[in-house]
């Protein structure tokens, strides 16, 4: 016969392997709701984006005068400023630079761009953190197949292949350029705001003291000059 204390045991053990079982189907059921709400949450957050993206894009297009006399071309060159007030239709728009390396560099134009229009030649990535240390890094979301670029918007543009001889350039046909009305990102982290703004006309290094623009990919404290189509970085508490 079994004795009384190890049918006490028994149960006992058996108490225990029930519980355990419990606390493991609790904390996976846990895990799995945790899960769930991380994906919604970021899929609600993807959707904000996309919302706020064509927001910004259909109100600025709809806010902005026409330009009673439509420029056929416009041709810039690295160097060049664009102090344009009112919107235009061009025929052709082209912006062209000369890229020594490929590091990530800043670029903001006043036109949007679609996927095409740039894939050949460069990567173009989205500013959407930081990485604080001796200098400044940008975490960036490069851009891929099926998306488009707002214009005015700051942006990270790397050339595919190098030159420092010959200029590459940016083109697109039959589109609407914007008034030179450069926008900005803002990330806040530890107390202090990351402002990454675009520039339209050249800033020299009286204009950027206490400011960053970009150098090797990350952005180091301004010492000279900031040409125009670039992105420069202003912190603040």
């Amino acid at each position: 016969m079994i004795s009384e204390q190890l049918q006490t045991d028994a149960l006992r053990f058996l108490d225990q392997v029930v519980s355990d079982a419990q606390s493991e189907a609790r904390q996976s059921a846990k895990d799995e709701f945790d899960k769930q709400a991380a994906q919604m949450q970021a899929d609600f957050a993807k959707q904000l984006e996309a919302e706020r993206e064509a927001a910004y894009a259909a109100g600025l297009a709809a806010s902005v005068p026409q330009d009673p006399a439509p420029v056929e071309k416009l041709v810039l060159a690295d160097g060049d400023a664009y102090t344009a007030t009112k919107a235009r239709l061009v025929a052709s728009f082209s912006y062209s630079r000369k890229f020594a390396n490929t590091n990530w560099g800043t670029l903001i134009l006043p036109i949007a761009l679609d996927y095409s229009d740039w894939s050949g030649k460069f990567d173009i990535a989205e500013i959407e953190d930081v990485t604080v240390g001796s200098s400044i890094v940008p975490v960036r979301k490069i851009l891929g197949w099926g998306t488009s670029t707002l214009p005015n918007h700051p942006y990270q543009i790397r050339a595919k292949s190098a030159s420092s001889t010959k200029a590459q350039a940016i083109t697109k046909a039959n589109c609407q350029v914007f008034p030179a009305e450069p926008g900005h990102i803002d990330i806040v982290k530890s107390g202090k705001t990351y402002r990454f703004r675009g520039v339209y006309t050249t800033m020299t290094a009286a204009d950027l003291k206490g400011k960053y623009y970009s150098s090797g990919g990350a952005f180091v404290p301004a010492v000279s000059t900031c040409k125009p189509m670039r992105v420069i970085l202003e912190i603040s508490e």
